[in-house]
């Protein structure tokens, strides 16, 4: 779709075309409608050539598909001017997509038939999620008298994941049937069973120093702390997520923190090799489970999308966490205080006021 309007400089040659042609008019001086008419024919002039500057465009974007918002990236975007007999001047070309990302490029010059085009740096605000890019194509070519737009779509998928938020170790305690577990259960993929020789790949903090230099005296080489396969403690953890809270205010910043909650404690858990459950309101309460990384697209496409349930109710919140097996951390929108003591276990919550602006991060 292409708009054109009418610029400052246009309105004065109009206006002043306008008014030879009034005074050509009135004292019959044919100097004057002369000027007059080359008046209007540079408009004239100016509407089609401007308007076929900004006609048969197209864009290429070159870049990740899925974004972090917050976080910068890069793309490289191509312009392609489909005419045979012009070419495209003085051309900006803006891109939008989801979470307001915005793109924004300036090309002075490209040729009939060609293309032109560079790398760009973008950010999105906000987390989103959309099939297809707007694209703008703006020009005041040739003289400045009009500005031409020309829109269409460019179906190209674009995924702003939320930017995670990780809270700080000491702010969970793991509920384990009244059992206080070592930390190490959460930092290791399984629980440590013995000693074992040096080997390439291990870490540096799994070598036990005391027990090297015993090695070391017989013969030996470096020990480390040998763990057991995954699935000898609860692997599977549940991390529930409502928006329900008595008398708490709604307030959408606090939506997306609290996705962000979810979604940094989500990659953490996995990237230690747990199995992590989600049961959200704004999943309908139907359970989500990742054991890999490999799953973690899928969820990030689905916090991209998730839109704040509204009407969640205190039994509802109750009844899901009776279905819970295994340990659980509770995430929300609303303060904790307005929650927190409908919890067996309230360490269990996490607490977006914390995490808000001039709080814990």
């Amino acid at each position: 779709m292409t708009r054109g309007r009418i610029g400052t400089r246009g309105h004065w040659v109009a206006g002043t075309s306008a008014a030879l042609a009034v005074a050509g008019l009135l004292r019959v001086d044919g100097a004057l409608l002369a000027v007059s008419a080359a008046g209007l024919l540079l408009l004239g002039v100016a509407w089609v050539l401007g308007r076929a500057n900004v006609s048969q465009l197209a864009a290429r974007l070159e870049g990740p598909r899925a974004v972090v918002a917050e976080s910068p990236a890069r793309a490289r975007l191509t312009l392609s001017n489909r005419r045979r007999w012009l070419d495209g001047f003085r051309l900006g070309i803006s891109i939008s997509g989801p979470g307001r990302m915005a793109l924004e490029m300036a090309v002075p010059w490209v040729p009939a038939g060609s293309q032109a085009g560079g790398g760009l740096a973008f950010q999105a605000p906000d987390r989103g999620l959309a099939e297809a890019l707007s694209v703008e194509a703006r020009s005041d070519f040739p003289w400045g008298l009009f500005e031409f737009r020309s829109e269409w779509r460019l179906e190209q998928e674009m995924i702003v994941l939320p930017r995670p938020i990780r809270p700080p170790a000491r702010a969970w305690g793991w509920e384990r049937g009244g059992e206080t577990p070592a930390r190490s259960w959460l930092e290791e993929p399984g629980d440590r069973r013995g000693l074992r020789g040096y080997m390439a790949g291990d870490r540096v903090k799994t070598i036990r120093w005391p027990a090297s230099v015993r090695s070391a005296a017989r013969g030996g080489g470096l020990m480390v702390a040998e763990p057991d396969p995954p699935g000898g403690r609860d692997e599977e953890v549940w991390l529930v997520f409502h928006s329900c809270g008595d008398g708490g205010l709604i307030r959408p910043a606090r939506f997306e923190r609290a996705v962000s909650l979810l979604w940094g404690e989500t990659e953490r858990l996995v990237g230690m090799g747990r199995t992590v459950v989600w049961l959200a309101d704004f999943l309908e309460w139907v359970p989500q489970r990742m054991a890999r990384r490999s799953d973690l697209a899928e969820a990030g496409e689905i916090l991209a999308r998730a839109r704040r349930a509204s009407g969640t109710q205190k039994h509802e919140v109750l009844g899901r966490l009776a279905e819970t097996r295994g340990p659980i951390r509770v995430f929300s929108d609303q303060a904790a205080a307005h929650w927190q003591a409908w919890l067996s276990d309230p360490e269990s919550a996490v607490d977006v006021v914390r995490f808000e602006k001039g709080g814990l991060r």
